[in-house]
Order: C-alpha cells, then structure tokens, then sequence
C-alpha cells in the first residue's frame, strides 16, 4: 500500500477537499495522531511518509493509525532485518530496472529467504516513492516551461499570420495603383480632356499614404517576430539545462541516500556521537535551532545550563557532511590498537 503515484501538489489538493467536508469545530478538534490516521486510512501513503510530513516517529504514527499491540506488530513487521549492502544495492538495481516486480522475484535472483525479501522489496519500493518528488518538482517546472514555449509559437504564428495578411493588402494597392496609371497613359495618348484627374491623383496619394503605413507595420511586425523566434531560443536552452541539471540532481541524491542508509542501518557505522535515542552528542546549541520541529530537539540541562541537541535519526541530511562523522567501526579499531 505504498503511494507512488501521488506528488506533493496532488496530495495538498486532495486534502483541501477532504477539509472541505469537515466543519470548522471538527478541524479544530482534528489532533494530529487522528489526522495521521485519515492520512493513512483515506490516502493510502505509507507509515514513512506520514512520519515525514507530521515530524512523529514510526512508533507513533502505528500506534495513531492501529493502537496497542498491533501497533508493536506493524512497526516490527516494517522493520528490515540486517541485509548485506551488496544485497540491498542488487535488489534497488533490480526494482529500479523492472526486472524485480514482486519479492519472489528477489528470491530467485538474490537467493535470499521471502521473509526477508518482503520486507526489503517494500522497503525499496517505498524509499522509490520518497526519492521522485523532487525529480516531479523539476519535471513540473520543466512541463511549464515547455508549456510557455508553446504559447510563443503560437504567438509567433499568429503574427506571421498578420504579416501574410497585410503583405497580400500590399500586393492589391500596388496592382491598383498600377492599374490607375496604366489608365491615365491611355488617356493622354487619345488626347481626352481628363476631368477626373485631380481626383486621380488624389486617390493615388491616399494609396501611397497606406503603402507608407503598411511598409512600417511591416518592419514593426518583422522586428517583433524576430524578438519572439530570441525568445524562444533562449526558452529552449533553459529547457535543455533543466534537463540536465535534474539527471544530475537524481544522480546525486541517489549516492546521497545510499551513503547515509549505511550510516544508520548498520550498527558499525553509526556515528558514534549518536546516542542511543538517535541525538547527536557531537553539537550542543544554546538556542533551539528554528529550522527543526520541536519533536527533534531535546534540552538537557548540564552544570548549570541549558543545551540543546538535535535527533539527526528523524534529519538524516544534517549527518550527510558532518565533519565529526566517527563510525563505531573505527572507535573499535582504536580500542584494539590501544590495547595491543
């Protein structure tokens, strides 16, 4: 039951129309264990990411949606018993590609047991639908800018459109006035008293006149086109930088999380500032950070003054750079070399 058809726009929309059923006493009494509960009854998303958006703890948001001992059971059942990493990285390949479409097919191909499988399979598939929301927010941005690219082009025919139209009533004075003259030679060669000339002459101005108007509007319309085919172009490039820079940011995050899923997974590289709640020991802040929830700062009172400490196991990003990173691994190795 994993939701990874559904971005963060879609997910805001269908909310706002739940809410919209409700009366404004039943939003107000709305508590935030019951709010994770239709979340997951009415919305079908996955334990994970309502931990994600209402900052609560897997235990919590199982105990909000289940209760009581099934609670425990369903955060036992979503845990993910220790899988060597070449395993994990075989079975995200495997998932990613469409070869693994269910966890017999890891079975066969990882040879490991179902049980274990199972919940690896879900566990990929689930992380799978966490990662792609900010590829969707680069592929929306990128579907708007295709979308303005479209409305110029069709500004840009429409104008060409224009252009032919006034060319072609170019073309019609310039036969006429071509037609006049013709008409006013014959008349001098036969020698006839040309009563109408002035008023010939007249209508010939008011021609030219018009031709002078059409010829600016003309160069007007060319100048505009040309501004609109600059645009356009620039419009392009950015399409194809986006482009770019969202394989790259993909890219990027994929090692990210893979780094950091070692980090925490694996009790021998669990930094070792981290204590056992999942706060880190290795900075203390004075002030709350505002960045964070409440939920993920702890104060501690120590000779005489209050310190605050951060749970980088519910901000998993704060440890990716972290200059103190200690895995436990290597404060094993310095304990062995002290002793021998």
């Amino acid at each position: 039951m994993v939701a990874i058809g559904i971005n963060r726009g879609e997910l805001v929309s269908r909310v706002r129309e739940f809410l919209r059923g409700l009366s404004r006493e039943e939003i107000k009494r709305l508590s935030r264990e019951e709010f994770a509960r239709v979340l997951y009854s009415e919305f079908k998303l996955p334990y994970r990411k309502i931990c994600e958006l209402l900052a609560m703890s897997a235990r919590d948001v199982a105990k909000a949606v289940k209760g009581g001992v099934e609670a425990e059971k369903a955060i036992e059942e979503t845990k993910v018993p220790k899988v060597d990493v070449e395993v994990q990285v075989k079975a995200i390949e495997l998932v990613r590609s469409g070869e693994a479409r269910n966890p017999n097919d890891l079975v066969l191909k990882l040879k490991i047991p179902l049980d274990i499988a199972e919940k690896l399979f879900n566990r990929v598939v689930e992380n799978e639908g966490i990662t792609t929301t900010l590829v969707l927010d680069a592929v929306h941005e990128l579907g708007d800018l295709v979308e303005k690219a479209k409305e110029l082009e069709d500004v840009l025919r429409g104008e060409r459109s224009k252009l032919l139209g006034e060319i072609l009533k170019l073309q019609d004075l310039i036969d006429e006035a071509r037609k006049l003259s013709e008409e006013l030679k014959e008349l001098k060669k036969l020698g006839v008293e040309i009563v109408k000339l002035p008023e010939y002459l007249k209508h010939l101005q008011e021609l030219r006149r018009k031709f002078e108007d059409l010829k600016k509007s003309f160069e007007n319309t060319s100048s505009r086109t040309t501004q609109l085919e600059d645009k356009y172009r620039r419009l392009d490039e950015r399409i194809v930088n986006l482009e770019k820079s969202s394989n790259s940011l993909e890219l990027d995050k994929r090692l990210l999380e893979m780094g950091l899923e070692l980090r925490f997974t694996f009790k021998e590289y669990r930094c070792a500032y981290m204590d056992y709640e999942g706060y880190c020991r290795g900075f203390a802040y004075t002030t709350p950070p505002e960045e964070l929830p409440p939920e993920s700062i702890k104060a501690v009172m120590e000779e005489g003054k209050i310190y605050y400490y951060v749970n980088v196991e519910r901000n998993r990003l704060i440890c990716a750079l972290c200059p103190r990173y200690t895995p436990q691994a290597a404060i094993q190795q310095i304990k062995y070399s002290t002793k021998s």
